[in-house]
């Protein structure tokens, strides 16, 4: 049962890493002849698109109706019960106003079985699904703009669905969903170490009682750029949340690998 209550309190599987410099930045700047060009209005816009995969383990505690759960489950764990998953994101910027919408929408299902308490009594059997789909639309301002270090102070909301299936044998499916916004602010900071390589640190905080009590991450990456137009990225993510609504509080941390690719379209 622990292993169950593990997978259907797995609330995420994303990731927040993404930018024209993140991820590597897309195109070369060049000044024009006999003269040079300020980086933050060469261009008005670059687009990037991104694909990740998180790979998190994940423990925490869970307290409804008086009863509590502590939980933990590795990354292995949690991807032995994926059937669908999807994560990606834009970065989009004009001249210092930075965009990021992003999308994480993960569905986990396993089987459980209770074996009967009695000889003569019938066992248990019921499929659990559990569907989460995670939105998260940030809009930023470069605050410092130049070669050697770039910081992106950024403000948005994360909205979160958590859905849960419980499907009986030879009985009728139950069904239970959940959905709220946490506003939140945060900051990136970007340092291109050498001409492919590039470091980022991610952070930001929000809830605040809107939605969940708190909630937090914090993001490091490398990034390399293979091609001008394509760049790969690896590093570390922590997320933690906090939430608590109709007798039903939870606390769980999430942290591991992510590893993603980004294409630069503009």
């Amino acid at each position: 049962m622990r292993k169950l209550n593990s997978m259907v309190v797995c609330w995420t599987l994303t990731l927040f890493l993404a930018g024209d410099r993140a991820f590597g930045q897309t195109q070369e700047t060049k000044a024009p002849p006999g003269g040079s060009t300020d980086p933050a209005s060469e261009r008005d816009w670059h687009v990037n698109g991104t694909f990740y995969l998180w790979l998190p383990g994940i423990h925490g505690q869970l307290n409804a109706f008086d009863s509590n759960l502590g939980f933990k489950a590795s990354p292995g764990d949690l991807l032995s019960n994926v059937d669908f998953g999807l994560m990606g994101l834009a970065a989009i910027q004009h001249k210092r106003l930075v965009v990021i919408p992003d999308l994480v929408w993960t569905r986990l299902s396993t089987t459980k079985t209770r074996d009967a308490q009695f000889p003569l009594s019938p066992g248990f059997s019921a499929e659990v699904k559990f569907t989460q789909v995670v939105v998260t639309p940030e809009v930023g301002y470069r605050l410092i703009d130049d070669p050697k270090i770039k910081i992106d102070g950024l403000t948005g909301f994360r909205f979160w669905h958590l859905g849960t299936t419980v499907s009986p044998v030879r009985l009728l499916s139950r069904s239970r969903s959940n959905n709220w916004v946490d506003p939140l602010a945060g900051a990136r900071i970007q340092v291109p170490l050498s001409a492919k390589l590039t470091a980022m640190i991610w952070g930001d905080a929000g809830g605040w009682g809107a939605g969940s009590q708190t909630g937090y991450q914090i993001v490091g990456a490398l990034s390399y750029k293979i091609k001008p137009e394509w760049a790969l990225a690896a590093g570390w993510r922590y997320l933690f949340i906090d939430y608590s609504q109709n007798q039903f509080h939870a606390e769980i941390a999430q942290s591991g690998i992510v590893l993603g690719v980004t294409h630069g379209f503009k």
